[in-house]
């Protein structure tokens, strides 16, 4: 939804003169429009006065009315932050229009009113909102005409239209809903976040329509003082793809985790545990732009295990599943530096095994493909965090010592699949399977120490490269 405003303002304010920086490209050369669109990112981040171009993040949006199917919104004081990260899907330019695709990540926060019915429920409440939307693919058709005015050509914003989807996740957080009834507002707040898709269909056309509204305006401006003859064409196609990069990576120096996760104040826990709940499938889904990497599906070099007389070894496992957890708990004590959380996942464990010894009390091993479905795993974790500087900046990092007191334990079942076992014999094997399998809750207690330990690992890692790229204030509203 953003982009069109970022394409608009960009693509009519850049003249042949102030765009020494671009290097023109031919408009069939995808390659090199891209290039040139990266090398000019670091100068249109900054705004360009000269051109009456603002730094657009954070974006400011005053105000935003609408009733929809009977449902009245009102937001006001609205900050659009985290615009740094469009990827160019798509962009073809006819004579008279350019269509232009992109995938983007945005968060909006400001205050919200709301009253009436949010498709079947009905909801109220007035107070501060964070909207959250991950990997938004955006279409955008933009077709441009002229005027002519004492022998100049004037460009013209004749019409534009577009569509939008989420491929990844909205996220929302409506603090206050019913007046500070927190029962209430778990529900509604739960089903919104259920239905993210229908509610983000129904919540965002009046919120795109202001901002596209007001660009366009600006916009129109700037090219009745502009002639064409001053707008070098291969530069007007040349920034359409600057601003397919730039679209979300304009005017911040740094990387806000307001862009990624809801933030709350020191000591409210009923936020904090919301905001973990909501932010669980987006680190887990990794941030390439804090440099967090993706653990679902999760790759696992090498897991041992020599417990109780068996010798058990997993290799090049991968591990699916952690997207589906579930945040059961989440405290923050920021005088003790101390963190808790408790989640609870089905996951499922496949790849190479080598197993010898005893299973309970049959003999056991092979070697082969694996596969382990663990269904309803809860694990409690306390952290501690320790701080560092870093420029002049404190920084969290989690301590090694949470894998003296992490506790897991498997509430639903497990089944497990070894093939090979005793070289192929299925008279050997099939007894076994059907002894682990039926015995699952001892053969977990059993086998999953290393497993988890070794998830916990990679999990705090992935954490850890958070807490590296964020400093520790930017975690709570001030």
């Amino acid at each position: 939804m953003l982009v069109l405003a970022a394409l608009i303002v960009l693509a009519g304010t850049v003249t042949c003169h102030s765009a020494h920086f671009i290097k023109p490209c031919h408009r069939n050369d995808r390659a090199c429009l891209k290039l040139s669109a990266q090398a000019a990112v670091p100068i249109l981040a900054k705004g360009i006065p000269s051109l009456g171009m603002k730094p657009l993040d954070p974006m400011d949006m005053e105000e935003v009315k609408a009733n929809r199917a009977g449902l009245m919104m009102h937001f006001t004081n609205t900050k659009v932050l985290g615009l740094k990260h469009c990827k160019v899907l798509d962009l073809v330019r006819a004579s008279d229009s350019t269509t232009i695709t992109l995938k983007c990540s945005v968060a909006l926060k400001g205050s919200y009113s709301l009253g009436g019915k949010l498709l079947i429920v009905d909801i109220s409440g007035v107070g501060p909102y964070t909207i959250f939307i991950h990997d938004i693919v955006v279409k955008v058709k933009l077709n441009v005409g002229e005027r002519e005015e004492q022998g100049k050509r004037y460009w013209t914003i004749d019409s534009w239209k577009h569509s939008a989807d989420v491929t990844g996740q909205v996220r929302f957080n409506f603090h206050n809903l019913f007046n500070g009834n927190v029962a209430l507002a778990k529900q509604i707040l739960d089903y919104a976040n259920q239905n993210w898709h229908t509610i983000f269909e129904e919540v965002s056309p009046p919120i795109v329509t202001a901002i596209v509204s007001q660009i366009v305006n600006e916009t129109t401006k700037l090219f009745n003082q502009i002639p064409i003859d001053d707008l070098a064409l291969f530069l007007y196609i040349n920034m359409l793809s600057v601003i397919a990069l730039l679209c979300f990576v304009v005017t911040s120096d740094g990387v806000s985790v307001a862009s990624f996760f809801p933030l709350c104040k020191l000591g409210d826990d009923a936020c904090m545990l919301s905001s973990a709940k909501s932010s669980l499938p987006i680190l887990v889904k990794g941030i390439p732009e804090l440099g967090v990497g993706s653990i679902d599906p999760m790759y696992i070099p090498l897991i041992v295990s020599d417990e109780s007389g068996l010798k058990l070894k997993f290799k090049n496992s991968t591990m699916t599943g952690l997207s589906g957890c579930h945040v059961d708990d989440f405290k923050h004590d920021h005088i003790k530096k101390k963190q808790y959380t408790k989640i609870t996942c089905d996951v499922t464990l496949s790849g190479n095994y080598e197993v010898q010894g005893k299973v309970l009390i049959l003999p056991v091993e092979g070697n082969g493909k694996y596969n382990i479905d663990i269904r309803g795993i809860s694990v409690k974790c306390n952290f501690n965090l320790t701080e560092f500087e870093e420029s002049g900046v404190s920084h969290w990092k989690i301590s090694d010592d949470w894998s003296e007191t992490y506790k897991f334990k498997v509430r639903d079942g497990a089944t497990f699949h070894f093939e090979n076992l005793f070289n192929g014999n299925k008279i050997l094997a099939d007894p076994v399977l059907e002894l682990i399998n039926s015995n699952w809750k001892d053969i977990m207690e059993e086998i999953a120490p290393p497993i988890i330990k070794a998830v916990i690992v990679r999990e705090v890692e992935a954490v850890n490269m958070l807490y590296s790229a964020v400093p520790a204030d930017d975690f709570f509203v001030k």
